[in-house]
């Protein structure tokens, strides 16, 4: 927030806004990227979040668009560079940022499917895996 001041210079009436100082120290800073990270999507350059393609849970794969970021008049694409499902998406279309914060988190590509239940086939749900013979000779 900035506080106005409205001036009179040369017969011209002015406004300058002065920036509230307090303002900066209340709000709170914002998550980094770690680069050790995989799973950690950071801003290359300050800007502004022009648009944002997934939502929180999307599966993603690589060359996928998260989001665009325009700076300086120009716009930037953010490609994920893996596969994986989006866990976190930390903002949001006109929000501003800096370099090196934290936008979207990338987790792992493996996710339960819906209707699969643990020790069950992938090919045929609902048989069980456990009672087929393994057709592996068994070393003794």
């Amino acid at each position: 927030m900035a506080g106005r001041v409205f001036v009179e210079l040369n017969g011209q009436p002015r406004v300058i806004r002065a920036p509230n100082r307090l303002v900066k120290s209340q709000t709170a800073a914002r998550l980094k990227a770690d680069p050790a990270n995989e799973g950690h999507v950071g801003a290359q350059m300050p800007g502004v979040v022009a648009s944002v393609a997934v939502t929180q849970g999307a599966r993603v794969r690589p060359g996928d668009l998260l989001l665009t970021i325009e700076a300086m008049k120009m716009e930037t694409g953010l490609h994920a560079d893996r596969e994986g499902v989006v866990k976190a998406l930390h903002v949001s279309a006109g929000q501003g940022i800096d370099a090196k914060d934290l936008l979207v988190e990338i987790g792992c590509a493996i996710a339960p499917q819906p209707g699969y239940a643990r020790g069950r086939s992938a090919r045929t749900p609902g048989k069980s895996t456990a009672a087929r013979p393994s057709r592996l000779p068994r070393i003794l």
